[in-house]
């Protein structure tokens, strides 16, 4: 659950504090969803042994809500739990990142971090 794929993007976004802080506590709240229920309302799509999430995240410092924050796209292995974030922005940044770009991002990460899927 480290922060190597999105390494560039939180030097990217250091004016955003709090982030990095907000990002594991998310996760904290996240994975319980995850263990307990094995369903989340983020899943994007499934794959073999994996699913695909998009979040969007509050930030605390400076201030903005998950509708103004951070949005984070991230795989959950299903096979051992573990949590990849690949790719993250903020709202503002929305535009410059469509839907279908961050997909073939995420997937190609997939392919890399999960082979036999």
């Amino acid at each position: 659950m480290g922060f190597d794929w999105i390494k560039e993007d939180l030097k990217r976004l250091k004016k955003y504090r709090s982030l990095k802080t907000d990002l594991i506590n998310y996760f904290k709240i996240h994975n319980d969803s995850w263990t307990k229920y094995d369903s989340l309302s983020c899943i994007v799509a499934f794959g073999k042994n994996y699913v695909i999430c998009k979040q969007r995240i509050g930030i605390k410092n400076p201030r903005q809500s998950p509708s103004e924050g951070g949005r984070l796209w991230f795989v959950i292995d299903k096979t051992t739990g573990k949590y990849y974030r690949c790719l993250l922005y903020i709202a503002k940044e929305e535009p410059s990142y469509p839907k279908s770009v961050c997909f073939k991002t995420v997937n190609s990460l997939v392919k890399s971090l999960l082979p036999d899927n």
